[in-house]
């Protein structure tokens, strides 16, 4: 495992912010079972007493990095659900976007499956309320059928996203290979799910 060392430095949002990124990376490249919050901040290149000061122990720190993945797929779906009159013309679609964010962080979605479902934690995500939301922003802009039930929309899309680059094993895809899987997945959806909801 490479180690990344960074200058540590005085700003505490920067340091929770490398020891986020480098526990991503780390379930990346070797799953949830390899973090410990040692190997983290060894990864991170900061001091196992400074990755204490921020994450108590291992399960904060999974909890929080889970946290942060979904408020970066979060992130995507808002600023597609503010474009929503757009959407069906974008060279790069919503469902493109997230696909590809989770080939790239396919042990991720696995623990966040988990966490989702283990815990019942649905109502308190960012990330599920977020796609809730845009859903709903697509509903109401005119463009899908008015009968459609937004949230056993919301369970089969999000399902199916999340669990198609587990089957894949896209952690052990080429970069190359993602983008095609992604892609072939974001183009399925489109054909089978959205335009089956469109208004004639």
């Amino acid at each position: 495992m490479i180690v990344a060392r960074i200058e540590e430095g005085r700003d505490p949002e920067r340091t929770r912010k490398a020891i986020l990124d480098a526990a991503k990376k780390l379930i990346a490249q070797e799953g949830s079972e390899a973090v410990s919050v040692s190997s983290v901040a060894r990864l991170a290149g900061v001091n196992r007493g400074t990755a204490y000061l921020h994450f108590g122990d291992r399960e904060e720190l999974l909890r929080e990095t889970i946290r942060s993945v979904g408020e970066e797929l979060a992130e995507i779906i808002n600023e597609a659900s503010a474009n929503i009159d757009s959407w069906e013309e974008s060279d790069d679609t919503v469902m493109e976007k997230i696909s590809k964010a989770l080939h790239e962080n396919a042990q991720l979605a696995r623990v966040w499956l988990s966490e989702l479902v283990l815990k019942n934690s649905a109502q308190s995500d960012e990330l599920w309320k977020a796609w809730m939301e845009g859903l709903n922003t697509l509903h109401y802009s005119g463009n899908i059928d008015d009968s459609v039930d937004d949230e056993v929309l919301a369970v089969i899309g999000l399902s199916a996203t999340f669990i198609w680059p587990i089957i894949k094993n896209a952690e052990k895809m080429s970069k190359a290979k993602k983008q095609q899987s992604a892609e072939r997945f974001a183009q399925a959806f489109d054909q089978i799910v959205l335009r089956g909801l469109l208004k004639r």
